[in-house]
């Protein structure tokens, strides 16, 4: 176990910082920016050791430490990827996962972004996205497989969609909830709608809490029941909660400029609201409504660059500036706290301090 977590450690993600930095600032042909950052961050998470809160519950299962019996209760094709990395060797399963990630992201902030590097910037430094996916594995390789379902379901690929939904719902069941995009996408609501179902989501929590307890006992709900275990035990992204709303908000301020900058931004704004009250609604599990509200809420990684173009090209450079600036202080933020709280004993590991590869374990 390391004695104190120092500087030094902090030198991988401030390099992958300023990768992204540079590549969100100077075009280069053929889009190479884009693609080094995207391989980089790619080869960070499929090539780490004991990195994340539940890579060493993940290679347990693989390595044969975890019981059958705890194996058979994931999905099928996460059970699938687990018995198969078991035969071959552990690091697969990892490698798969970030796979699935960033291929998916590549092909969402390439059609859909104004601006393909500064998402992948934003997807990096918001903590509760790319660091989150090096926790939980297979929660977020579902969230941008149904994030990519989106983007096929807008191009009336809706067979393609259906299946997307379903092999992510394989891998994580929170995926099911990827079902409701169809009706997300023909409400549409406009900026009066999504104020009103954000205001009845912050009276509606009590009346959900009661509901769900008095299904949890049901077999079907067996997913439900198991988070609603850690209720008052474990919390995760309630800070960020706060600034999420604060996020949401600004979104509802733009809302018609950001329509004018893309017409598909009404889509992703109903997404990125409907994200925001399910944490809300969800308030009395914080796991729960954390881990439900990323399928749409990971919508501001291609919102906020369309926010930077709704301000005058004189202001543009200052806001996107301001934005990065912002975003990479909450990043180093969160680490320190982090660092610091392992530091003081608080916690028995900084998951994500210090960053190992599987080439260098010891």
């Amino acid at each position: 176990m390391l004695d104190q977590i120092t500087f030094y450690h902090f030198i991988p993600y401030i390099f992958l910082v300023l990768l992204c930095w540079v590549c969100s600032y100077y075009k280069t042909r053929y889009d190479l920016g884009i693609k080094v950052v995207l391989w980089g961050l790619l080869l960070f998470s499929a090539l780490r050791y004991n990195v994340g809160w539940d890579y060493g519950n993940y290679a347990d299962a693989i390595e044969g430490r975890l019981t059958d019996d705890k194996v058979e209760r994931f999905e099928w094709l996460s059970k699938w990827l687990i018995y198969f990395s078991r035969y071959t060797f552990t690091q697969l399963f990892f490698i798969v996962n970030s796979v699935i990630v960033f291929v998916c992201l590549r092909e969402i902030v390439v059609k859909y972004s104004v601006n393909p590097a500064l998402s992948v910037f934003l997807f990096f430094t918001f903590s509760i996205f790319y660091l989150q996916s090096l926790t939980i594995v297979r929660n977020f390789t579902a969230v941008l497989m149904v994030m990519y379902a989106c983007t096929l379901f807008i191009e009336k690929k809706k067979l393609f969609f259906l299946i997307v939904v379903v092999v992510s719902s394989g891998i994580h069941s929170s995926a099911y909830i990827g079902f409701l995009i169809p009706l997300i996408y023909w409400l549409k609501g406009g900026r009066k709608f999504n104020i009103i179902m954000l205001l009845c989501s912050l009276l509606v929590d009590t009346i959900v809490q009661g509901l769900i307890m008095s299904f949890s006992s049901n077999p079907m709900w067996g997913v439900l029941s198991y988070y609603l275990k850690f209720a008052d035990q474990y919390s995760e992204g309630n800070i960020y909660k706060y600034l999420i709303y604060v996020i949401d908000a600004v979104f509802l301020i733009y809302w018609n400029r950001l329509v004018r900058v893309n017409k598909h931004n009404l889509f992703f704004l109903n997404l990125m609201n409907f994200g925001t009250c399910i944490w809300t609604i969800f308030s009395f599990q914080s796991i729960l409504g954390f881990r439900l509200s990323l399928f749409f809420i990971v919508w501001l990684i291609i919102l906020f660059p369309a926010l930077i173009y709704t301000f005058d090209l004189k202001y543009r450079a200052l806001v996107k500036q301001t934005v990065m600036i912002s975003f990479t202080i909450l990043f180093f933020l969160n680490l320190y706290l982090l660092a610091n709280s392992y530091n003081n004993g608080l916690i028995e590991q900084a998951s994500f301090l210090p960053y190992k590869t599987i080439f260098l374990k010891d």
